[in-house]
């Protein structure tokens, strides 16, 4: 599958992503355009982070093992992993994830997100009227690699 046809899957177009640290209040301003997606990773010590991954032009097709489109009920989702690599695109609805190290991300209808925090405390979502289509990476796939156009 292309990279177009991926992007085209979900009929989305990022509009920009903005990231900000609730408790380190940094804010992170991605550029538009499909050019950058969130990455939620767990560190060796368990604790989660966020940060936004720019594009390479290079980027190849993503092997996709699953895909499933499903609305996610609104309010509060306490701690939790995220149970396999997968990207989550979001197109409709407001999403803000927390992740352990105290940065809370909102994403906007058509933001993109890499989860792979198997491991640790997880994260948190805060969803207002969500409709997410989850696409799930084979275990070894490398999104930093990916991303930078090396797999």
């Amino acid at each position: 599958m292309e990279r177009r046809e991926l992007l085209m899957l979900g009929g989305l177009a990022l509009t920009g992503t903005a990231a900000a640290g609730a408790a380190r209040a940094a804010q992170v301003q991605p550029s538009p355009a499909w050019t950058s997606f969130l990455h939620i990773w767990t560190d060796v010590n368990g604790v989660g982070h966020a940060e936004v991954v720019p594009l390479s032009a290079k980027v190849k097709s993503v092997p996709i093992v699953r895909i499933a489109m499903r609305p996610e009920p609104s309010g509060f989702a306490d701690w939790r992993n995220s149970g396999s690599k997968q990207f989550v695109a979001t197109i409709a609805g407001e999403v803000e994830v927390e992740v352990s190290d105290g940065t809370r991300v909102k994403l906007p209808p058509s933001g993109l997100a890499y989860l792979e925090d198997m491991t640790g405390k997880g994260h948190i979502t805060r969803s207002k009227d969500v409709l997410n289509i989850h696409m799930q990476t084979p275990p070894d796939f490398d999104v930093r690699a990916w991303a930078r156009g090396d797999a």
